[in-house]
Formats: C-alpha cells, sequence, structure tokens
C-alpha cells in the first residue's frame, strides 16, 4: 500500500482515509483495552524520521490518555516485529489500519502532490505518521471530512505550517531529495517558494546523537532516547505555534472586518499574530499600520509600519527618531509618552494608545 495519488484533492482524500484507518481500526481499539501501546521501530544507526514519528505517536498517544513503549528491533526478528501495536520506519509496509508505516518497501510509500496538481517531496515514516494523524493533533480533523465529502477543501492552517517547516524537510532529507532549507510566502495567494538556507537541517542534528558505533546497542539505545527527548521538545513547541498560528487567522478577519474610524489603522484590543496573516486577509492593501498592546501591567502599545511584498508601505518613522528612547525619542518626535524607536523606523513603542494614535497619525500624513 502506498500513497499514491496524481491530484491535491486525491491526497487529502488519503489523509481523511489514513486517519479512519488508524484511528477506528489500530489505535482506538488498543487504547479501549489497554493503556500501553507498543512502538517498534529498527535498531543500529537511526535518523530524524523515526525519532520525530515517535515523537508524534507519544504525543497522540498522550491525548488518548495512553503511553508508549518504545522498542528498537532487528529488521530480521520478524516475531518481535510482528508483536508490535505499532511499526515505524521498519517493516516494509504501509498500512494505517494494522499501524504499519514504513517507506522502505519496493516503489516508496507515495509522496505529496501540491495545489497545483506537481508533484512534491515523498514520504518517510515522519511524513507517514504526520499525514495519518496530524489533523487529530491540530484539532483541524474536521476539515478532512469536509475534504471528503467533496466540498472546497479548507485550510488547514495549523496542519499545513508542521508540515511545511518541519515534516517536508525531514522526508526529503531522510529520501535523499536535495531541496533548499528555507522558504518565501507569497503575500498576495499565501503559497510557498523555496530559498537558500542554513544547511543545518533538524536531520542532521539529530543524525548527530548516534554513538559511532552502531552496533553498539546499549550506546545506542541512550543516544536515541537523548534525541527523542530533543524531538519531543521541539514537536511540542512547533505544535503550540502552529495552532497559535492558525487561531490568529479568524480572529485578524473579524478585527479587519470591524469599522475603523481610520481606515488605514487597525487597533487591536490584544496581542495577535497579525504579521503571518495580514496579507492574506487585507486582500486590497489598505491597512499601513497596525497598533496592538503589548499586555501586562504596563500600558504599552506597539505600532508596526506594514510591510508587502517585503517593503514598508510607509516611509517610517522619521530618521531623528529612528534608534533612540524615553525622553530623548519625546524631545525628537514632540509626542508624550514615546518608548522606543527601531533603528529600522518599522516599530514604534508608546506609554497608551492616545500616543500611539498620534505617532500613526504622523506617519500617515508624512507618506
Amino acid at each position: 500500500m502506498a500513497i499514491n495519488v496524481d491530484t491535491y484533492r486525491g491526497l487529502m482524500n488519503a489523509r481523511y482515509a489514513n486517519h479512519m484507518a488508524f484511528l477506528t481500526e489500530c489505535l482506538i481499539p488498543i487504547t479501549n483495552v489497554r493503556k500501553t501501546i507498543k512502538v517498534g521501530t529498527h535498531n543500529e544507526s537511526f535518523h530524524c524520521d523515526e525519532v520525530m514519528a515517535i515523537a508524534m505517536v507519544e504525543a497522540l498517544a498522550d491525548k488518548l490518555g495512553a503511553t508508549c513503549e518504545i522498542h528498537r528491533i532487528n529488521r530480521k526478528d520478524q516475531e518481535m516485529l510482528d508483536s508490535m501495536d505499532i511499526l515505524v520506519d521498519v517493516g516494509r509496509e504501509l498500512d494505517p489500519a494494522r499501524g504499519r508505516f514504513d517507506h522502505h518497501q519496493v516503489g516508496g510509500a507515495g509522496r505529496r502532490i501540491s495545489r497545483n496538481g506537481d508533484k512534491d517531496i515523498p514520504f518517510s515514516s515522519c511524513g507517514l505518521i504526520w499525514y495519518t494523524m496530524g489533523l487529530v493533533l491540530t484539532g483541524e480533523e474536521n476539515q478532512a471530512v469536509h475534504a471528503k465529502l467533496g466540498d472546497d477543501i479548507p485550510a488547514t492552517l495549523a496542519f499545513d505550517k508542521i508540515d511545511r517547516e518541519l515534516v517536508r524537510g525531514i522526508d526529503a532529507s531522510d529520501n535523499g531529495v536535495g531541496m533548499p532549507s528555507g522558504y518565501r510566502i507569497n503575500e498576495e495567494d499565501g503559497s510557498v517558494t523555496d530559498v537558500a538556507g542554513s544547511p543545518m537541517h533538524l536531520s542532521r542534528l539529530i543524525g548527530q546523537f548516534n554513538s559511532g558505533n552502531p552496533h553498539d546497542h546499549e550506546a545506542q539505545y541512550a543516544q536515541f532516547t537523548a534525541a527523542l527527548n530533543v524531538a519531543r521538545a521541539v514537536f511540542a513547541n512547533a505544535l503550540r505555534d502552529a495552532k497559535t498560528f492558525a487561531e490568529a487567522r479568524p480572529q485578524l478577519e473579524k478585527a479587519v472586518r470591524s469599522k475603523r474610524e481610520v481606515p488605514e489603522v487597525l487597533i487591536l484590543d490584544r496581542y495577535l499574530r497579525w504579521s503571518d496573516h495580514l496579507n492574506q486577509v487585507d486582500r486590497f492593501g489598505e491597512i499601513k499600520v497596525v497598533i496592538s498592546p503589548l499586555g501586562g501591567d504596563h500600558d504599552e502599545w506597539n505600532l508596526h509600519v506594514v510591510r508587502r511584498r517585503g517593503r514598508l508601505v510607509l516611509s517610517g518613522a522619521p530618521a531623528d527618531w529612528c534608534g533612540k528612547e524615553g525622553q530623548a525619542l519625546e524631545k525628537a518626535s514632540g509626542i508624550n509618552g514615546m518608548v522606543f524607536c527601531h533603528g529600522g523606523g518599522h516599530m514604534v513603542r508608546v506609554n497608551g494608545k492616545d500616543a500611539a494614535l498620534e505617532v500613526a497619525s504622523r506617519l500617515l500624513k508624512a507618506a
């Protein structure tokens, strides 16, 4: 079995089918009987794909009130392999209904398809696990149901963010596919373009945990455990960050739709990751300045000049403000309550909303 599809919708439907098969036929029947899930992977040298995949399985088990018992098994010990509830990166088969997630079989286990139908990165065990349980971890499983029913495919923002920023690169590295380690998001339509970046990818960092002697099973187990601890932390942070990212979109959409006294100025009533989404939400580019509170005990507010296509839409703060703070900035600007102006002129911090509005008015008039 492999995820062999030739359209993006086909990939989304395969994602739904894998989720349902794994949950209803494999994982839930196990956890209904016992709260320990036996997870097996191969021994000897380990790689980032199975280490991160196991961290994901553990996260899902924890969500279901279960724990994982990890076994590193000789690839030739079929009896031991067969005794596992879930196999990761070993066994030469993909069958989510039976908890089997390997990509080393003849022909591999399939690959991604981009939204425009182009073939993308093949799956490693990490990608197979993510496309089989990721939506449950991000809380976006209902989107998979909608796609299966034939509705327009809704955005799974958290799932896509983790796939783009974490999983896809791990899959590429494990499958020997060269790819840039950075990306740029098109501010007009949200599409992603790869760009050159640092070669020190997470896959290499995890790989460096190997002891140097893959046949020293005791040392390898200790190093595998250390690597798994890193993967757990990385994935937990990635999941939390992706959920925060996704939750910000509807909140920002609501704020942008609200009536504004000055159309070019968006005032948020609490901190929100607006820069991740503004160019997709504010399609006509009306908003030029965003004002948001820092929160906490002080009435401090940040004012940011919006960037579009990598450039500030306004010239920013005057040169004689940049880099100054406190009284020196108040003297240069003539505005009470000034706290700090970034050296690049794109961000100003002030005490009180009135001061923020005054700064915004000054910047808009100077444009």
